[in-house]
């Protein structure tokens, strides 16, 4: 048991301060949780496996209750858990501990939408103890394919109109749990409501009923999923300005009016703005890449100052969410001052032909980086920031980082009395490092990217090309490992 908890719950958690559990009741409570779900799979019928859950359950909340804390810290706990455990055992403990912080069971719960109840009032079954961002934790988990099954699902045959029906029961219960919660204001419980009625407006949208009825339906729930994520934005839920700007650029398309698809581009941009404002990583993000974008279109001058300016702000709000910790945008900051070899290679590398050298050629690419980019090309800035996004664990940043080091680029000036050889073999043994962690990842990945896929559709087609290309990551990463630990070898000899 000791083995298996070290590697389902890493140290990181305890280390950053993001869990409110001390270490010690953290494992005790995982380990009863995990042996809970071990002991399942040898109960004799559903009952036997219900009273397994509920004595575990009280087991975990008498651990809690006992050490004065409280489920909003088994909660942080959980939420920790999931963010940094790599074990596939993470999910299914992790939604039984958000059951447990919720302290409700949501499969009693009833329809709120059945009965008349005011924005405020007690939720059905509700508890003091309970969490209810734990409750919509545990609904997200179901929605999304990741929680552990309905209790004695195993006893069911695997096909079988029970087993659908258990499935389609606990889905059921988890939408449920959305609905009470946005009945009740809560901005979760409303941020996931919108996303379940914005789901069924595109299940409409390919029903089979007259057009005219389908596209009011329709609209109907968009309007209703926009109501909710604008309430819950204005209740501070930030997530919700992302969904509304997603689906005002969603709503854009080919053929539509221009005035039409403007005017939906600047709705978009006011509400991840709103959630930028907030500091909302995803919003962030998005802004940078729609001002990216329009920089792009702008064909009057490189140097317009209304292009310039979209590409300052552009890589303001990219590095405001490199900062909140995202690493793709740490690494399009670092690829707006990489200066790329292809630009090299388009300008040429100078010849006795042409009377250039190497050096006119660099300043030619240079000026041309400047004016596409509008930010000179820095290697040592570049290299910092793929390393902000290599310490996120974006693997397209660390690979950039690891060829920056491999490569030598951007190195800080040696240190008086500092032996050159043993810096240049820490730079490369970091690369290596980088290299050795993209290629397991990425080829894990691929691996189950090609078990996921079916085959067929427009969706299959595009999970075929990312796991290619996934694919293609892993073998780069490999080949380059190979190098970097032949270039050690050779420098070993030196040092």
């Amino acid at each position: 048991m000791e083995k298996s908890l070290e590697a389902i719950i890493p140290e990181i958690i305890f280390t950053e301060g993001s869990a409110d559990i001390p270490q010690p009741i953290a494992k005790e409570v995982v380990s009863v949780v995990l042996q809970q779900l071990r002991d399942g799979v040898d109960v004799k019928s559903r009952e036997e496996a219900v009273q397994l859950e509920q004595k575990a359950n009280e087991k975990v909340k008498d651990l809690i209750n006992s050490n004065n804390l409280k489920s909003g810290s088994l909660h942080q706990f959980t939420v920790s858990l999931l963010k940094h455990s790599k074990d596939p055992r993470r999910l299914p403990i992790a939604s039984r501990l958000f059951i447990i912080a919720f302290d409700r069971d949501p499969l009693t719960m009833p329809d709120p939408t059945a009965a008349t109840m005011q924005e405020g009032s007690p939720l059905h079954a509700a508890t003091q103890w309970g969490t209810n961002a734990a409750g919509y934790n545990w609904a997200s988990m179901v929605l999304s394919g990741q929680a552990s099954p309905p209790v004695g699902l195993h006893l069911l045959e695997r096909g079988s109109a029970e087993t659908r029906d258990a499935i389609k029961d606990q889905q059921a219960a988890a939408i449920r749990v959305y609905a009470t919660l946005a009945t009740q204001g809560d901005a979760q419980g409303m941020l996931g409501m919108g996303r379940i009625l914005l789901a069924s407006a595109r299940k409409t949208d390919d029903g089979k009923e007259d057009e005219q009825t389908q596209k009011a339906q329709s609209e109907m729930m968009k309007s209703r999923a926009i109501l909710l994520w604008t309430k819950a934005g204005e209740k501070g839920l930030t997530e919700a300005w992302f969904e509304l700007g997603l689906l005002s650029l969603n709503s854009m398309k080919e053929g539509s009016a221009e005035e039409e698809n403007v005017k939906h581009s600047q709705t978009a941009q006011g509400y991840f703005e709103r959630g930028a404002d907030k500091d909302n990583v995803r919003c962030h993000h998005a802004l940078a890449i729609m001002l990216a974008q329009r920089a792009m279109m702008d064909n009057t001058s490189p140097s317009s100052p209304e292009r310039n300016l979209c590409l300052q702000k552009a890589i303001e709000h990219f590095q405001k969410a490199a900062n909140l910790g995202d690493g793709q945008s740490a690494h399009e900051v670092g690829m707006r001052y990489l200066l790329r070899q292809e630009m090299l290679e388009e300008i040429g590398l100078g010849s006795e032909s042409d009377g250039r050298d190497a050096e006119k050629v660099r300043e030619q690419a240079k000026e041309r980086h400047l004016g596409l980019w509008g930010v000179k090309p820095d290697d040592v800035t570049a290299k910092e920031w793929f390393s902000k996004g290599a310490d996120a664990g974006f693997m397209p940043a660390m690979m950039n980082f690891a060829g920056m080091l491999y490569e030598g680029r951007g190195a800080a000036p040696p240190v008086a009395g500092e032996d050159a050889n043993v810096v240049r073999l820490k730079e490369l043994k970091k690369a290596e490092s980088l290299y050795a962690k993209v290629a397991a990842q990425a080829g894990i990945m691929a691996q189950q990217q090609q078990k996921s896929m079916a085959g067929g559709s427009g969706e299959d087609q595009m999970a075929s090309a990312s796991a290619q290309m996934t694919a293609e990551m892993a073998t780069f990463a490999q080949d380059a490992l190979g190098k970097v630990q032949e270039a050690m070898k050779e420098l070993s000899g030196e040092v």
